[in-house]
C-alpha cells in the first residue's frame, strides 16, 4: 500500500484556503485506499521532515498554496529527500509564481500578455494610462490586488501591494471577461467563465459562497474557446509545468491575454479544476488518484 503524504496549511497568506484543499484531498486519498499521512505544514520544518521520512512516504500530494509552496520552495525540499510529489517542479513553480518572469517567458513564446511596468519601493511613477491593475509580483489568490480607476487611487493601491512584496506589477486594465482554462495531463479542459456579481474577482469574491457566477463552457464563440485552449497549453509548456494547473485569461472581444499560470490551484471538489474535470466526466477521486500515480521528482 502506498504511503501518501498530504501537505496542507503552510505559512503563506493563503494558508486558510490550503486547509480546505488539504482536507478534500485527504478524504479522497483515504477513500482510494492509500495509507494517508496528513501533514500540516508550519514554520517547524523539522517536524514536517520527520513525518515525511520516518517512515518514508512514497508520494507527497501538495495541497499548499502561495509563497513557500507554489513557488518551488516545498518542491525543493521534496527533491532533496527524493519523495515524488504532485504538481509542477521547482523551476516551473518558481517561474509561474513570479509574474514578471512568467511574462518574460510568455513574450519569448509569443503568448499574448497585457502591457505592464515594474515598480519598486519608492518609485511611484505611472507610465500607463488609467485604468490599471496593481498587484504584488509574487503572491496568489488575488491578495494585494487593486484596480485603479483614478489617479488619486494609485498610491493607495501601491501601498497595499507593497505589503506583500517589494516588487509590484502594474498592468493595463483589459476590459472584457475573465476565463480560466484548466490544463490536465497535457490537455486543456473546457474553460470556465468567472463572473463576480460585484467588483472584480478578488479574494472576497473567490471565497465567498454565492459572490461569483461560473459558466462552463464560457459564453464566447467556439473559435475563441479553442484558441484559449491552445494558448493555455502553450503557456503551461512555456514555463515547463506538468500534471495539472490553471491558466487565467482576460478576453476583450475575441482577443485573449494571459494573466498568469496557477501551478497549485484550489483543489476542493467545488474548485475550478475539479469543476472542469467533472464537466468532462472525471470524478474528484479519479483526479486525485491520477495525481498520486503520476507524481514525480525533477531529478
Amino acid at each position: 500500500m502506498k504511503r501518501v503524504a498530504v501537505l496542507f496549511g503552510g505559512i503563506s497568506s493563503e494558508s486558510a484556503i490550503s486547509l480546505a484543499t488539504g482536507q478534500a484531498i485527504l478524504k479522497a486519498v483515504e477513500r482510494l485506499g492509500y495509507e494517508a499521512v496528513p501533514i500540516k505544514v508550519t514554520e517547524d520544518l523539522g517536524a514536517c521532515f520527520q513525518k515525511l521520512t520516518k517512515p518514508k512516504c512514497d508520494v507527497a500530494v501538495i495541497g499548499l498554496h502561495g509563497k513557500y509552496a507554489e513557488d518551488g520552495t516545498i518542491q525543493g525540499l521534496l527533491e532533496y529527500i527524493k519523495i515524488p510529489y504532485t504538481g509542477s517542479g521547482v523551476l516551473a513553480s518558481a517561474l509561474a509564481m513570479n509574474k514578471l518572469k512568467a511574462k518574460e517567458m510568455f513574450s519569448l513564446h509569443g503568448i499574448p500578455i497585457a502591457k505592464h511596468i515594474v515598480v519598486k519601493r519608492g518609485d511611484h511613477k505611472l507610465s500607463l494610462p488609467i485604468p490599471v491593475v496593481v498587484k504584488p509580483n509574487i503572491e496568489g489568490s488575488s491578495v494585494g490586488i487593486s484596480i485603479v480607476e483614478r489617479e488619486n487611487e494609485y498610491k493607495v493601491a501601491l501601498d497595499e501591494a507593497f505589503r506583500f512584496d517589494d516588487t509590484v506589477l502594474v498592468e493595463e486594465y483589459i476590459p472584457g471577461v475573465e476565463i480560466s482554462i484548466p490544463v490536465y495531463l497535457g490537455e486543456a479542459l473546457e474553460g470556465i467563465e468567472i463572473s463576480p456579481k460585484s467588483g472584480f474577482y478578488d479574494y472576497k469574491n473567490k471565497y465567498t459562497s454565492g459572490a461569483t457566477d461560473y459558466f462552463i463552457p464560457p459564453r464566447v464563440s467556439e473559435d475563441v474557446r479553442a484558441n484559449l485552449q491552445d494558448i493555455a497549453v502553450n503557456a503551461f509548456e512555456a514555463l515547463g509545468c506538468r500534471q495539472y494547473g490553471r491558466v487565467d485569461f482576460r478576453v476583450n472581444g475575441e482577443k485573449p491575454y494571459v494573466l498568469e499560470v496557477n501551478t497549485l490551484p484550489g483543489c476542493t471538489e467545488t474548485s475550478l479544476v475539479p469543476k472542469a474535470l467533472s464537466y468532462k466526466g472525471v470524478g474528484f477521486d479519479e483526479f486525485i488518484k491520477s495525481l498520486v500515480e503520476t507524481a514525480r521528482c525533477d531529478y
